[in-house]
């Protein structure tokens, strides 16, 4: 049997630093009799990398010369607020070619590294500029176009947040949204509810919006349904798209069926097998709201009751003092009678005397 020779890894660290493909180190342990595959050196790379924490050089396979980009020159141009796009045109400038995803990579490992937390780039954007633009009625979007037109890279989430902080500063309120010339028209949550609760689909009630001048999508109006359900803590109604009629299911059936001691799956087949569509998450929606309610009222009765009752017990008591107090006062007549009485003989004996 042959003798297994090992390959060190930092041979291999040291070929791979040099540019070798994977390729190129399979060949050179292969002319020095250690017989080895590409995918066994591709693994042990990966391995090595990943051991010492560092990434991978992205190697050309061919002719040309791997041009190796040092930490130090990318970690200099971020930390001087140059984005990684800019970064990018820096190193394609001098004939370098890399990505953008590349070099956020090699920023972020960098950084970790360095044990610092990684600036954001600086984007030279004058509060006045936007405010300016604000004024005049310029959307977060056209803002964003507007900058990237003069060649100033931003994402309207930045344009967003700085008009806030803009307005915040100076004390004033942001004016309302301009889409082109025309005002936004803003769409009441409770005519959603009430179009959705009359079994109209999104694309319905999109199309409602859109006779009445308020251009929307369906994918808005999904949104805000979807929100508006959660607010009032009720269940989406499960609708049929076409001619046929939502069929609306009355509170007081589940309930029955609920109090039966009727599953939430078996509520829920009960009203399919009747024609109506419904899901238990539905069904455990509707009996969770209901039982609240009815909790509710339930506590509200019994607190009616007792202040009811503890009035009743006090017109009893103030009833019985009353009735008390009438006894004691012909008690103490009665008394008083037979004082006077009792005196005036008293007198006429002593007078006799």
């Amino acid at each position: 049997m042959r003798k297994k020779i090992l390959i060190l890894n930092e041979e291999i660290y040291k070929l791979r630093e040099q540019g070798f493909t994977y390729q190129k180190i399979t060949q050179y342990f292969n002319n020095k009799g250690i017989k080895v595959s590409s995918e066994t050196i591709r693994k042990r790379c990966k391995k090595i990398y990943q051991e010492k924490g560092k990434r991978e050089p992205d190697l050309k396979v061919g002719r040309k010369k791997v041009i190796q980009i040092p930490d130090e020159e990318i970690y200099k141009l971020r930390e001087q607020g140059l984005s990684y796009e800019k970064i990018v045109q820096y190193f394609n400038n001098k004939g370098i070619k890399v990505s953008s995803a590349t070099i956020r990579k090699r920023c972020k490992n960098i950084y970790q590294e360095k044990g610092k937390k990684e600036p954001k780039a600086c984007i030279n954007l004058p509060d006045e500029e936007i405010y300016k633009l604000r004024e005049q009625g310029f959307t977060y979007q056209k803002i964003t176009q507007y900058f990237n037109n003069k060649g100033i890279k931003v994402k309207i989430g930045i344009i967003r947040k700085r008009c806030k902080k803009i307005y915040q500063e100076k004390g004033k309120r942001e004016p309302d949204l301009k889409v082109g010339r025309k005002k936004v028209i803003q769409m009441q949550d409770e005519e959603i509810y009430q179009l959705r609760q009359d079994g109209l689909s999104y694309r319905k009630i999109t199309q409602y919006f859109n006779n009445k001048g308020i251009k929307v999508s369906s994918e808005t109006i999904r949104n805000r349904c979807k929100n508006i359900y959660q607010k009032k803590i009720e269940e989406k109604p499960d609708l049929k798209v076409g001619r046929k009629k939502v069929i609306q299911i009355p509170d007081e059936e589940i309930y029955k069926l609920r109090e039966q001691g009727l599953s939430y799956e078996k509520i829920a087949q009960y009203f399919y097998k009747k024609g109506m569509k419904v899901s238990f998450a539905t069904i455990r929606i509707r009996c969770k709201r209901m039982y609240q309610e009815k909790a509710s009222d339930y506590k509200n009765k019994k607190s009616d009751k007792t202040s009811l009752a503890d009035l009743e017990k006090k017109l009893q008591e103030l009833k019985e003092k009353k009735e008390k107090s009438g006894e004691l006062l012909e008690e103490y007549v009665e008394l008083k009678e037979k004082y006077e009485q009792l005196r005036k003989q008293q007198g006429k004996k002593e007078e006799e005397k």
